[in-house]
């Protein structure tokens, strides 16, 4: 009886010890809630807590059996600088099983057909970009590159030493960093199991390359709209379809090419919205009708390379300038503004030449308005005196925008002229816009409307670098004016061969002309 009485009590204060501790559990667990809910003042929200490491253990790191290398490589890392930063071992292996309630860090977008919580994550990055984010109890880490997941534990591992404490790593569900190698091509959505080749097409402009996929490139263009790209202007030609997306949310200007006419191709060009201009829709285009509209084709001096500059004609028997290169046009509209096409060579009679016309034709010659200024192509002839004829003659012009597309590098231009161009503009007429010119844009200018035909956008040949020179990178654009139609080809060089293959006859035919090159053979010197 002794013992039954003994065990009695025994098991009583058993019991009063496991309550007290469940008391206890749940008081220390109401403490972290409210911890919690302090430090979130913004939603109110409890926060729930996670060991990812404790005590000398890591929670497990898992990747796809099927994964790619650098997946797996990453997760091995993941698990090497967790046991490097605090002592603790992680378990590191492929996962079997997806088990929700298991904590755990995933790595890698392979995971997606299997973990929901990798698939969540996948829909919050844009190409180039990788994020480590708490989603239920799994610590996601997924990039769409080698690079950007890379850059994703990195900044990973950055917070876990801002809460390393006792060697241990205590997290919370709102835990969640990113990083993009890109950070425009990153506001781009990631189209499922799907990464189109990406080109850099000079000044924050990159192109995804679809090739012929045209079913790939629907699918994406369907996903740039579910992800608030909204249709700002579309234009088919000859069976050429392009059109341009705007997201103001994420501030991304997407042009999209089809060249169905052509070789079905399918590209889609993305740029920064505050870098560009967009343009202007028929019935936005405001102005009022004081004089006739004119074209002044303007002469040029050329310099021999072999001798000075001089600011004068060429004289007889001498031999300073010829006649022959060189190009700039200025074009008068209904209200008294002008468009510019190039300009020429760097010396002070391309530069007066042009000034001369333009206080001659404007109705306030004091007060001279350039409504667009384009550039073909970035050639010494056709845009050398541009910084000089801005330093001399800046404060006398409003200059609305400036129009061109010059590739660079990455496309075979090292001329690096577009620098030095950006920079006169920026440093001399700040608040004129920069509008990086593409295929199927229609400007609206006055009484002028401008359609962008060709740029080196369109251009599909299969290697960017050796088979064409910067004369082929000229725009050619379209002006109908008045009823009549201008054709400006710049000095468009390729023989014709994709302009013709673009576009039909009809749409080609213009009532002027300006004849390709300055008229010259295309190997002439």
């Amino acid at each position: 009886m002794k013992i039954t009485f003994l065990k009695r009590v025994l098991l009583v204060a058993l019991a009063l010890v496991m309550l007290l501790s469940v008391v206890s559990c749940k008081d220390k667990g109401a403490e972290v809630e409210n911890k919690g809910t302090d430090a979130d003042t913004t939603t109110g929200e409890s926060l729930t807590y996670f060991d990812i490491v404790k005590d000398g253990v890591g929670i497990p790191v898992a990747y796809n059996a099927i994964g790619t290398s650098d997946e797996v490589e990453c997760a091995k890392k993941i698990a090497d600088r967790i046991g490097r930063l605090t002592g603790a071992i992680s378990e590191v292996d492929y996962y079997r099983t997806y088990d929700a309630n298991k904590l755990e860090i995933i790595v890698g977008i392979s995971a997606a057909e299997d973990y929901p919580e990798v698939e969540e994550a996948v829909g919050m990055i844009g190409y180039g970009e990788g994020l480590a984010k708490m989603i239920g109890n799994k610590l996601v880490v997924v990039g769409t590159d080698s690079d950007a997941l890379n850059k994703a534990v990195n900044e990973m591992f950055k917070k876990f030493n801002e809460v390393l404490k006792d060697n241990n790593v205590t997290i919370d569900n709102k835990f969640e960093c990113s990083a993009a190698s890109n950070e425009l091509i990153a506001k781009m959505p990631v189209l499922e199991s799907y990464t189109p080749d990406i080109v850099d097409r000079n000044n924050n402009c990159y192109s995804f390359e679809f090739g012929t996929s045209k079913t790939k490139f629907d699918s994406y263009v369907e996903l740039m709209t579910q992800k608030g790209f909204e249709l700002y202007a579309s234009k088919t030609i000859d069976g050429n379809v392009y059109n341009t997306y705007v997201n103001e949310e994420s501030g991304v200007l997407a042009t999209t090419i089809y060249a169905g006419n052509y070789n079905k191709k399918c590209r889609l060009l993305i740029e920064w919205l505050k870098d560009t201009e967009l343009p202007t829709k028929a019935e936005d285009n405001k102005y009022q009708s004081i004089c006739e509209t004119t074209i002044t084709q303007i002469g040029l001096w050329y310099a021999n390379k072999t001798t000075p500059l001089i600011d004068e004609p060429n004289e007889e028997g001498r031999e300073f300038y010829n006649y022959f290169n060189g190009m700039s046009y200025a074009i008068r509209l209904e209200d008294g503004s002008f468009i510019i096409v190039d300009g020429g060579h760097n010396n002070p009679t391309s530069i007066d030449n042009l000034y001369n016309i333009l206080k001659a034709q404007a109705p306030d010659p004091n007060n001279i308005v350039i409504a667009a200024w384009f550039f073909s192509h970035d050639h010494e002839d056709h845009i050398g005196f541009l910084s000089n004829f801005l330093q001399r003659r800046y404060e006398e012009f409003t200059i609305e925008r400036f129009i061109f597309n010059f590739p660079g590098a990455d496309l075979g231009n090292k001329s690096g002229a577009d620098r030095s161009v950006r920079s006169a503009i920026k440093g001399l007429y700040p608040d004129a816009k920069i509008v990086k010119a593409h295929p199927g844009q229609e400007f609206n200018i006055r009484n002028a409307k401008i359609t962008m035909l060709y740029t080196m956008d369109v251009y599909f040949k299969d290697s960017t670098v050796s088979d064409w020179d910067t004369n082929n990178a000229s725009i050619v654009w379209q002006m109908e004016i008045n009823g009549k139609k201008f054709l400006s080809l710049g000095d468009y060089s390729e023989s014709g061969d994709t302009l013709l293959r673009l576009y039909s006859a009809g749409t080609l035919k213009s009532d002027i002309m300006q004849v390709a090159h300055h008229g010259l053979p295309e190997n002439s010197s």
